[in-house]
């Protein structure tokens, strides 16, 4: 629903995510509680709709060229500098269901994806470590770069990112987008 989509955008610029109640959220938006839970389970439900939303919004408007992960992952962190002060404000919490466990959800399903397709053996207990390794260090690295401000340009977090790839990975990135977007759906 656009309107909570965008009072929540509204709220989370202001104010931290675990401050924002379902009540501020359909008084903003104009809609009442249980149309809200309608269509959502509680405001991380809603957030985590939006930040896919946006993903995808961004993913189909660089469509139009055939984009490397590389560039489609700079272009997703261009629009979180872009909204600087949602995304630092929506990762602030703790909370099982939040908008970092959903980052990670879905980061894990790509890559998990993206390695099965590269005959990488995810049953094997090193491979298995070293993506979760992967993935915790590189998502602290990205959470701390929001809370710092940031200050580094997209495209180089973007290939920082991808350098600290295991390197008992083979890795093709083919096949990347369907990937990721199936992993918002897990």
């Amino acid at each position: 629903m656009q309107e909570l989509y965008t009072a929540l955008n509204h709220l989370v610029r202001e104010t931290p995510i675990e401050r924002v109640s379902v009540r501020d959220l359909t008084s903003l938006a104009g809609v009442s509680r249980s149309t809200f839970y309608r269509h959502y389970y509680d405001k991380y439900a809603l957030l985590n709709s939006y930040y896919n939303t946006n993903v995808k919004a961004i993913l189909k408007e660089e469509s139009r060229r055939e984009l490397s992960w590389l560039e489609a992952l700079t272009a997703i962190l261009k629009v979180l500098g872009q909204n600087r002060e949602f995304y630092q404000n929506a990762i602030k919490g703790n909370n099982s269901c939040d908008l970092k466990a959903h980052i990670t959800k879905i980061s894990r399903h790509f890559y998990m994806t993206i390695l099965s397709q590269n005959g990488v053996d995810l049953n094997y207990w090193k491979n298995s470590k070293a993506l979760d390794f992967y993935i915790c260090g590189t998502l602290e690295i990205l959470y701390s770069w929001m809370r710092e401000g940031m200050v580094e340009k997209p495209g180089e977090m973007a290939d920082l990112i991808l350098s600290l790839l295991p390197s008992r990975f083979p890795f093709s990135f083919e096949g990347w987008k369907t990937a990721l977007i199936s992993g918002m759906y897990k």
